[in-house]
């Protein structure tokens, strides 16, 4: 009975923490395919069929259409988010001569010329002002960019043996970029490479009867140099591009790709949606509820909230993708105790852990959590030391830690509050002492504040400790690194009442204990 009871247990805690992902059908206004998503925020989602540009500001609960044109092959669009948060949309046309951009979410529109004629178009946005041009294929003369938002353009040739076919561009940055083509007859399947803006091109893969596609995602993580990029199938560089290595795990037809990072991850395919979590050594089909759809593209705005698009007006949209739930269950506060007093200005915060969370979120305010003064989200430890410059002496400050995982954040923990110290910390002498020490505190008894004053004849990371007479820990006036020298710290006690205390240091090996009265 034990070990079946145990056996409930185990089961109870591991669905807890880990659930399947579920995708809902969101109803919308498209005609025919829906070609691309774009997820700006949880709210502002951007979706295009080959006429229409579509839009949500409120997580999909209602679509509608912002630009329409029945009588062209929209191509493609782009989202922009600036430095300020704002965002710029552009869209491109199969065979026009402009692009489309709108600066305010769509409510309106203005159209820039490009040159080459109506070649075949492809675009990448760098910036609000930056734009790279690609129409080498199909009659197209080049490729073109521009720095001053289509005012003037640059022709460069971006042609490359038999490629009479471009589907995708990629900029890494300003100067390193990549184009998807190849052969529209043979399926002859071509990456070309520049690390110069676009004035000469290198190939970089040439996949033989792998074959294409239309699209072609780009993922990469510049600092690693390990980037992914789908054009039916699936490949994988480790050199920034150099090098490509094909995946084949996962079989042809691959429209789209999204990363997360350099193991998490999603591609959409003929018939549907499948998922990575070890860098795309394998895969694992999704069930999404619907079948035998083609998902044509994947967005997500964090592990959990994630919009698909695919064929026949299909936008599903999934609230837990990772498939793990965030802790259920807040941290509890150990250290500094609520409501106590004279702390330095970098105390160490201390909690209890939350069995689910791989990593915590600390918040320090002075009203509350109406303004925020302090914010760490990848705490990896049930610890954190404030770093210098945050706190100010006498003033009162909250603090609240969350739990955190690839599922998200759990609740808060209850507020704590602590008051750092009068005036803190002097360094008395510059002579430096020949043996650790701690002295008597003067004047004792006190009302309300006394000296402790203390030696350290090299440098360590040194606590003084108050406890009341039962032993529990009030104050702690001094908790940081010192180099060698003599110092006295103020211990401000106009908040406890009259009372024997008892102070401690501890400063690498060596600790003391000492008495002193408070008299009001």
């Amino acid at each position: 009975m034990k070990q079946f009871t145990s056996a409930i247990i185990f089961y109870m805690l591991l669905t807890a923490a880990v659930s399947s992902q579920t995708w809902q059908v969101q109803s919308n206004p498209a005609t025919g395919h829906v070609i691309q998503i774009h997820a700006v925020s949880q709210d502002i989602v951007y979706a295009s069929t080959t006429t229409q540009i579509l839009k949500t500001s409120n997580g999909g609960t209602n679509w509608e259409i912002v630009l329409s044109k029945p009588w062209r092959n929209l191509k493609g669009f782009q989202i922009v988010v600036l430095q300020t948060g704002q965002h710029r949309i552009y869209t491109w046309w199969h065979t026009g001569t402009h692009y489309y951009r709108s600066v305010n979410g769509g409510i309106s529109w203005d159209s820039v010329a490009v040159p080459g004629g109506t070649g075949y178009m492809e675009f990448f946005h760098g910036s609000d002002d930056t734009v790279y041009y690609n129409n080498s294929g199909q009659g197209g003369t080049g490729f073109f960019f521009t720095t001053n938002s289509g005012s003037n353009w640059y022709n460069y040739n971006a042609s490359y043996g038999n490629m009479n076919a471009m589907s995708s561009m990629h900029f890494i940055n300003g100067t390193t970029g990549f184009v998807n083509g190849g052969s529209s007859y043979t399926f002859y399947h071509v990456l070309l490479k520049t690390i110069n803006a676009g004035f000469t091109w290198t190939p970089v893969m040439n996949s033989g009867t792998d074959g294409y596609s239309s699209g072609g995602d780009f993922w990469f993580h510049h600092t690693a140099g390990i980037g992914y990029h789908v054009s039916n199938k699936t490949y994988r560089t480790s050199n920034n591009g150099d090098n490509w290595t094909l995946l084949n795990n996962q079989g042809g037809g691959v429209h789209a790709l999204f990363m997360h990072n350099v193991d998490r991850g999603w591609l959409g395919k003929g018939g549907g949606l499948l998922k990575t979590t070890d860098g795309c050594t394998t895969w694992v089909n999704q069930n999404i509820g619907v079948s035998n759809v083609d998902i044509n593209s994947v967005s997500f705005v964090n592990f959990n909230t994630g919009w698909i698009a695919g064929e026949s007006a299909h936008i599903l949209k999934t609230t837990n993708g990772s498939g793990v739930l965030a802790p259920t269950v807040p941290p509890v506060g150990v250290s500094p105790p609520n409501n106590s007093n004279g702390h330095s200005l970098t105390p160490i915060l201390v909690w209890n852990p939350v069995p689910t969370a791989t990593n915590y979120r600390v918040q320090i305010s002075v009203d509350l959590f109406t303004t925020i003064l302090l914010d760490f989200d990848t705490v990896s430890i049930t610890q954190f030391q404030v770093p210098s410059g945050f706190l100010n002496h006498n003033i009162q400050y909250y603090w609240r830690i969350a739990g955190v995982n690839i599922g998200g954040q759990g609740p808060w923990s209850v507020v704590w509050n602590f008051r750092t110290g009068l005036v803190g910390l002097n360094q008395t002498e510059n002579e430096i002492p020949v043996q650790y020490r701690l002295y008597n505190n003067y004047p004792n008894p006190f009302n309300p504040a006394t000296k402790i004053k203390f030696d350290i004849p090299e440098q360590s990371f040194t606590k003084i400790l108050i406890y009341d007479i039962n032993g529990k820990e009030i104050s702690m006036p001094v908790n940081e690194q010192l180099n060698p020298g003599s110092y006295d710290a103020v211990f401000d006690a106009s908040k406890l009442p009259s009372g024997v205390y008892f102070y401690k240091i501890i400063s690498g090996s060596y600790t003391d204990v000492k008495k002193m009265i408070l008299v009001k």
